[in-house]
């Protein structure tokens, strides 16, 4: 069985997806942040929010399309992420247009 050679286990894999999609509106809010610590834990946030900063856009994008396979499986996979993505987007209680356009290319990416 082939594992992803970054990401140990699903939930760190959608750790830093829920990082990557706190920036997609250019601010990263202190209730997204709390989100994403109550969800995955101080830890795990703080060692995959290193590993995005660490990183450029492309870089950041292509981590997520290498390793999505991995964790992204079945159509219950994908209606996970998708409900974490809305929690994300919505927990600044702004649902940006960004964000709304953002789910969309989410579930586009992960259907490829």
């Amino acid at each position: 069985m082939e594992t992803s050679s970054v990401f140990d286990k699903k939930d760190d894999f959608l750790c830093y997806l829920m990082i990557y999609a706190s920036y997609v509106d250019f601010e990263f809010s202190m209730e997204e942040k709390a989100l994403i610590n109550d969800h995955f834990g101080a830890a795990s946030f703080e060692r995959w929010h290193s590993l995005f900063l660490s990183k450029g856009d492309f870089a950041q994008l292509k981590l997520l399309m290498d390793h999505k396979h991995f964790f992204i499986k079945s159509e219950k996979d994908k209606e996970e992420v998708g409900k974490l993505l809305i929690q994300v987007f919505g927990s600044d209680g702004d649902y940006s247009k960004i964000e709304q356009n953002q789910l969309h290319f989410f579930k586009h990416l992960f259907e490829s």
